[in-house]
């Protein structure tokens, strides 16, 4: 979405070819309407005359900035002179952002939001705002000018070291995307999606459980239930035991009948000592929603593997991609390959047949079978003839047992 210049890449590299392609790439205001700005202690990248030059080159088309500060922390001089001046010039272009993202760091340096116009950007459509601790109170007020007055604003990524959003002042019913880099209270959560009538992706880099109210609004999910009929596509990233921070809190409270894509990454700090209690909440959420789930991508398995295999019998005649992620110790996954094996001709009494509809299966980093078990899975499918052969994708340090050429040759 962003364009970083670089000479060996188009829009640069036209400009390079001979002086016909020179004229033609600098006469189509469209190539130069994208621009990525990194601000470093004593430069940034791209330098700030080719900025000047690649704005006054865009015409009057819409653009998709990006503006990010690297973590001041790392340098004796933080650059924030240079970083506010071209700051503002990217203000001075407000009326035709149609995408724009800040990143600041953290902490985050004086000049950080000046004054912006009362009314909102027209074209924005979408906004992403990762902002570091030292933001007075006012300044994240005018922070949300950039969101509270957009009229065609749908996609909303907001960033901080808390959720300290005023509920009042987002256009939640314009929203159709939300990423959420925080740790977000359940009550929260639940509010958001009443007010968002309209949202198909969520991803929520925290939940957690809260019981004081914020600005007037309740914190807490009591004993509300929350049905989003539009709801396609949901991410959920935990850290216990901060809070007793779980994935498990969100599916107590919901049902999404539309579901088509979960991705799950629950990833404990300390040994858990008990059982995770996302095992009581999921395979009962997914049983609830009746959804059409297609997609499943599970991190940190080791705790929640007898969650994984419970929640597949339930998906079972939907699900078309799997995806298994480990980034710890490493955690052995024959029981649920050995469930994804479907029954052969070969077998007498077939009983049991799980997600037929896998397409594709992908296998990360610490995550091992044995090869027998990856052998059967891939001889069950290909002589069962249940839709094509799966395509299997490995990023593990264990290699593939049998081809594809070797399976048929079986």
């Amino acid at each position: 979405m962003y364009i970083a210049p670089c000479p060996c890449e188009a829009p640069l590299l036209l400009t390079q070819v001979c002086a016909e392609w020179r004229r033609l790439a600098i006469a189509m205001p469209l190539l130069w309407s994208s621009l990525s700005v990194i601000v470093y202690p004593t430069h940034s990248d791209p330098a700030l005359p080719l900025i000047y030059l690649w704005l006054d080159r865009s015409g009057s088309c819409p653009l998709s900035l990006s503006f990010t500060h690297e973590d001041q922390d790392k340098w004796e001089n933080d650059g924030s002179e240079l970083a506010a001046h071209i700051l503002t010039l990217f203000f001075d272009f407000w009326t035709r952002w149609q995408n724009f993202s800040m990143v600041l760091p953290d902490p985050c340096p004086g000049y950080a939001i000046t004054t912006l116009p009362e009314s909102g950007p027209p074209l924005l459509q979408n906004l992403r705002m990762l902002i570091g601790d030292g933001l007075c109170a006012e300044e994240i007020d005018v922070a949300a000018t950039l969101y509270a007055s957009a009229p065609r604003l749908t996609e909303f990524t907001w960033g901080h070291s808390y959720y300290d959003i005023d509920h009042r002042t987002v256009p939640w019913h314009q929203l159709s995307c939300l990423r959420l880099e925080c740790d977000v209270p359940m009550g929260a959560v639940l509010n958001i999606l009443e007010l968002a009538p309209s949202l198909t992706t969520m991803h929520l880099d925290g939940v957690y459980r809260a019981t004081k109210a914020r600005n007037g609004i309740s914190q807490s999910p009591g004993r509300r239930h929350i049905t989003h009929p539009s709801l396609l596509a949901l991410t959920v990233v935990s850290i216990q035991p901060r809070n007793q921070q779980t994935t498990s809190c969100i599916f107590r409270h919901l049902t999404l009948p539309s579901l088509t894509h979960l991705e799950i990454s629950e990833l404990p700090m300390t040994p858990p000592t008990k059982l995770s209690t996302l095992s009581f909440e999921l395979p009962a959420f997914l049983s609830r929603s009746k959804c059409p789930l297609q997609s499943l991508r599970v991190d940190s398995i080791n705790n929640i593997l007898a969650v994984v295999i419970e929640s597949l019998n339930v998906v079972t005649h939907t699900l078309v991609c799997l995806d298994i992620q480990h980034e710890r110790e490493v955690v052995d996954i024959d029981p649920l390959l050995s469930l994804l094996s479907l029954s052969t001709k070969t077998e007498p009494f077939p009983t049991h047949r799980c997600c037929p509809r896998l397409q594709h299966l992908k296998l990360g980093h610490n995550v091992k079978a044995r090869a027998i078990v990856i052998e059967k899975l891939l001889l069950s499918r290909w002589v069962s003839r249940v839709l094509g052969f799966p395509t299997l994708e490995l990023n593990s340090d264990w290699p593939l047992c049998m081809s594809r050429t070797s399976v048929q040759q079986r």
